[in-house]
């Protein structure tokens, strides 16, 4: 019925006969994969990975900045490969016992209609035991936040709870690829630097005079620690952990510990380039999470590098430092709210 070469994309081949009249037409009924399974399973793991490729040297538009971050990410120690494991840790013993005496049956072949009455009952006993197991892991769980609670470890409390109440509710759709590169070229259009086609905004008060020179390493370093830790990172996984981190091994506090100020002298060339050359590294805006509207479609939000932070919160010690506030304004300023009471 086909060539040789094409046999292999069908599968469950069926000739059926009428059921309600005799006949002499049959009906063939098979599955056919477009694909072979090889092209399939490569699409699938493609829908994982974001839909643009990352940079590389070899592209045309790779610059100093690009290639001081490539470096930078080096130092970024990998996260911990999970282990697999068969069993949860909350399982008891006797519970694994009865699955596992469930799956060898399950996978026998010898009289499958003569094991049913004891699948399910092992089936029962499982669900009795899961149960017994979930309510001691309950009771576990709840005398640890009440420990962390009387310690006065409020953050190591809610911790424990966070991983213990897990809320699944209704999950999105998957995000296509022209969605992704759609909002990725709406947020690279949202940076890209344009001229001004107009004139600009006549200035009816004296400007301020804002140091707009490339900043030291106390200024960096001012910056750094003024980041809040425990942030969701971009897509590198640099957080300002790992920042703090290479500036304490560059300046040890102690005599005998060896400086190491490779990754942090990185960070300062980085930084001080991309002030110097008004040049951003292309990683550093990219879509990380798209959010469902209520109306249908969905929206992205980029998840910042923590080095776009640096900058950010450098820029805002300039402005800051110079720039007077009229007594009147109160918006988005600390310690302005209109409904404190004085």
């Amino acid at each position: 019925m086909t060539s040789p070469t094409l046999r292999h994309y069908f599968r469950n081949v069926q000739l059926v006969d009428p059921r309600i009249h005799r006949s002499d037409h049959h009906v063939i009924k098979a599955t056919i994969k477009t694909v072979p399974r090889k092209a399939q399973r490569k699409y699938l793991q493609g829908r994982k990975k974001f839909p643009l490729r990352p940079i590389t040297p070899n592209s045309p538009t790779f610059t100093q900045a690009d290639q001081l971050f490539m470096e930078l990410k080096s130092y970024v120690p990998r996260p911990k490969q999970k282990q697999s494991h068969l069993w949860a840790d909350w399982l008891s013993t006797h519970t694994k016992q009865l699955i596992r005496k469930r799956s060898q049956l399950a996978k026998s072949n010898t009289h499958k209609k003569d094991n049913r009455p004891e699948l399910r009952r092992l089936s029962r006993e499982i669900d009795k035991s899961r149960k017994e197991d979930t309510k001691r892991r309950t009771e576990t769980a709840a005398a640890e936040i009440e420990a962390c609670i009387e310690e006065q470890d409020l953050q190591g409390g809610w911790f424990k709870l966070n991983l213990w109440m897990k809320h699944r509710g209704d999950k999105a759709f998957r995000p296509s690829f022209e969605d992704m590169t759609r909002l990725t070229d709406e947020m690279e259009d949202m940076h890209k630097r344009v001229d001004p086609q107009e004139e600009p905004i006549p200035t009816l008060i004296a400007p301020y005079e804002i140091d707009d020179s490339v900043p030291t390493e106390d200024e960096i370093t001012l910056a750094v620690k003024r980041l809040k830790s425990g942030k969701s990172p971009g897509a590198t996984k640099m957080t300002a952990a790992h920042l703090k981190k290479w500036y304490r091994q560059a300046h040890p506090l102690k005599e005998e510990d060896i400086p190491q100020p490779e990754a942090w002298n990185k960070l300062v060339e980085l930084v001080q380039h991309t002030w110097e050359h008004s040049e951003l590294p292309q990683e550093l805006y990219c879509v990380q999470v798209m959010i469902p509207k209520p109306d249908g479609g969905s929206r992205g939000i980029g998840l910042l590098e923590i080095v776009l932070k640096v900058l950010e919160c450098i820029i805002n010690s300039c402005v800051s430092a110079k720039v007077k506030f009229h007594d009147c304004l109160h918006g988005f300023r600390a310690a302005r709210g209109t409904d404190q009471p004085r």
